[in-house]
């Protein structure tokens, strides 16, 4: 996949170079997130309105889970994206060897909402 490449659902996918590199700041200057990982290709880089419905999914995984570590994560996710529901974020997936990435960007304000990381 190109690393550039950017989708916005219900729209063509674009090149854009200037958000491309504006993204790869803000994962680098993320607290945490490992060199390899701000060094590496996109996976996917997908445009989106946060709304309820996503945000219930979190929350009915992290009810259903919230027993072990994996409902800890969908309960911080919920928590991190719900201040932002009607707005727009830019969601990054990153592909490493045995681990992914996942990192929710606001554009606009210019910083990284949240980020996790999951065992391949």
């Amino acid at each position: 996949m190109d690393p550039n490449r950017i989708e916005k659902p219900g729209d063509e996918s674009l090149q854009d170079g200037d958000s491309t590199e504006q993204i790869r700041a803000l994962i680098r200057n993320c607290r945490g997130v490992p060199v390899e990982v701000s060094e590496a290709n996109f996976a996917r880089v997908i445009t989106r309105i946060i709304d309820k419905s996503l945000l219930n999914s979190f929350l009915s995984n992290y009810e259903s889970i919230n027993d072990n570590a994996l409902g800890t994560v969908e309960k911080r996710r919920y928590d991190a994206l719900s201040p932002y529901v009607g707005r727009t974020l830019v969601c990054v997936l990153i592909i490493l060897p045995g681990v992914t990435y996942t990192f929710e960007i606001d554009l606009a304000g210019e910083y990284v909402i949240h980020w996790e990381w999951k065992a391949a």
